[in-house]
């Protein structure tokens, strides 16, 4: 059963009657003082004690009477202090004596509509009647002048930034209006837009002529939520008659979310929540009308999830991308958990590799240092928020063979050392862990120059921990290799191999030549010729 929650306001009138009866003795032992009085005048003393009593009794009555301040009807509406659109500081109870129309805004796209009717409203009726009043708590200054210009507004369009007004008139649903009579009480409350002008002048009317306001919206009663468990709940009421369903429901954190509203119209409701936090205590109202934009709001209940007892459910197991030291292992869970894979030669599983407390569905753990053409056996674990852990055993995977080093596709790339046109030494090797582009070009060779502007777009748009240009020129002077990089404007490093000793190792069979190395070190491909753009270049990174 749903814990109901107090939500009514002390009302500041208990302190005043506490006041006025700790002052009663006092004055009737000033009364008593002039007893002199009441022996020679008996019947004036009557009198006068008759109306001190009657006075002190209709104030007793008129304070206890007095409403109190909160966003229902028959209560007084809380009073706040807003800046308008142009700057000026409103206050809610400057507008005593007046009816107002108090609306939440928050979502301007639907507000054009509402906004003409109650625009001729305004123009309608005298300002010595009624005022307008419009919150909204997502504009700032420039956005709300931009739309009162637009629309030719002339009632008021008042700012709360930081939300504190929709808290306090415990705002459902956007836009919401609130009816308050001359006294600054509330007399109707209405949930989404205005459907007519007239609908407006109801309400009005009704206030005005101290007429009873018929609603049309639906009675909600008997709300429960049932079937709890730790992340879902069932939320059921009834209405006198048929309505639509919906819920809106707040974190402990204050973050509201509303349920899609649900047809067909129904007296019974029932609505299922999902995606919920265990152990955790939740606000909602049940939310119910004829149509979608005008719903009425229930009172506040909330209920309280289950904990979290059940341990992640790991499936979809997939083992990819092995070589001679590494491979990945990925899999899901139905909730999100931490990442975790056992590993070792026997099956005790004496390594491991954790990647820290992030809670995912989807997993993914790359083994690397792995020894050649061995058979690891491998278990991942997976732990969710609440501590539950989960772990499933793995059969072994064997890694792949040792590779040779040539300069074949699906070897290792031979390493090298050559130095940069500035003097510094780079090896191949220092880049393992990043994709590799290694050019092979000349100066004087037309299709190098024609595809230079392709790698330099490459190299300008890819992150440098990602990918590493190496451009080496062969058996070129210093002066040559200079003057070429000036004139293409290359920024990536370009290596000297003056003598031809890494040429000789590659064997380019022309320029130029491109090999891709992946992150392990492997040739994946080899592109002889010129590239034709840059999406060639980068389609070949993406394969990799």
């Amino acid at each position: 059963m749903p814990k109901r929650e107090d939500k009514t306001a002390r009302n500041p009138t208990h302190k005043g009657v506490k006041h006025l009866f700790e002052k009663l003795p006092r004055f009737f032992t000033q009364l008593g003082a002039t007893g002199k009085i009441a022996k020679q005048h008996p019947f004036i003393s009557a009198v006068i004690g008759t109306c001190l009593f009657g006075l002190v009794a209709w104030g007793i009555v008129a304070l206890c009477a007095t409403p109190e301040i909160g966003p229902a009807v028959g209560n007084r509406a809380p009073e706040f202090t807003l800046q308008t659109i142009d700057g000026d500081s409103v206050t809610l109870s400057d507008f005593r004596g007046k009816i107002v129309m108090l609306s939440f805004w928050g979502d301007l796209n639907y507000c054009p509509d509402e906004a003409f009717y109650i625009q001729a409203v305004r123009d309608k009726r005298p300002e010595d009647e009624l005022s307008i009043l419009t919150i909204d708590g997502w504009l700032n200054h420039a956005e709300g002048q931009q739309f009162v210009t637009e629309h030719a507004l002339t009632f008021l369009l008042l700012l709360d930034s930081e939300g504190k007004f929709y808290t306090d008139y415990d705002i459902v649903y956007i836009p919401q209006h609130f009816f308050i009579d001359t006294k600054g009480i509330i007399k109707a409350v209405t949930l989404g837009p205005f459907q007519s002008q007239d609908e407006i002048e109801g309400m009005l009317d009704s206030i005005k002529n101290n007429r009873k306001i018929e609603r049309t919206t639906p009675t909600i009663s008997n709300v429960q939520a049932s079937c709890i468990t730790d992340t879902r709940a069932a939320i059921t009421w009834v209405t006198d008659k048929p309505a639509t369903s919906q819920i809106m429901i707040c974190s402990p954190a204050g973050f509201a979310r509303w349920t899609e509203p649900e047809e067909p119209l129904l007296t019974s409701h029932s609505v299922t929540l999902g995606d919920l936090c265990p152990n955790t205590t939740y606000d909602f109202r049940a939310l119910s009308g004829y149509n979608f934009e005008n719903p009425i709001a229930s009172e506040h209940y909330s209920f309280t999830t289950l904990p979290d007892i059940s341990p992640p459910v790991i499936n979809s197991i997939y083992i990819s991308d092995i070589t001679e030291s590494s491979a990945t292992i990925e899999w899901v869970t139905n909730e999100p958990a931490t990442s975790q894979v056992g590993y070792g030669i026997s099956e005790d599983h004496s390594s491991a590799i954790a990647l820290g407390e992030d809670l995912t569905t989807s997993h993914s753990v790359r083994l690397t240092g792995l020894e050649a053409d061995t058979s690891y056996y491998v278990e991942v674990k997976s732990k969710d928020a609440s501590g539950n852990e989960a772990t499933l055993r793995l059969f072994p995977v064997t890694t792949s063979p040792t590779l040779p080093i040539g300069r074949e596709v699906g070897m290792y790339a031979p390493d090298f050392t050559l130095q940069t046109i500035d003097g510094q030494s780079l090896t191949l090797s220092d880049f393992r862990g990043k994709i590799v582009m290694v050019n092979f070009w000349l100066s004087y060779c037309e299709p190098c120059i024609y595809e230079m502007p392709y790698i330099r777009a490459v190299f300008d748009k890819w992150p440098d921990e990602e990918l590493v240009i190496l451009a080496v020129n062969v058996r070129e002077s210093i002066e040559e290799v200079q003057s070429f990089i000036d004139s293409q404007g290359l920024t990536f490093p370009v290596l000297l191999d003056s003598q031809g000793e890494v040429d000789e190792v590659y064997q380019p069979p022309w320029f130029p030549t491109t090999f891709f190395i992946d992150a392990e070190g492997i040739t994946r491909e080899v592109k002889e010729g010129p590239f034709s753009s840059q999406e060639e270049i980068e389609s070949i990174l993406k394969s990799l």
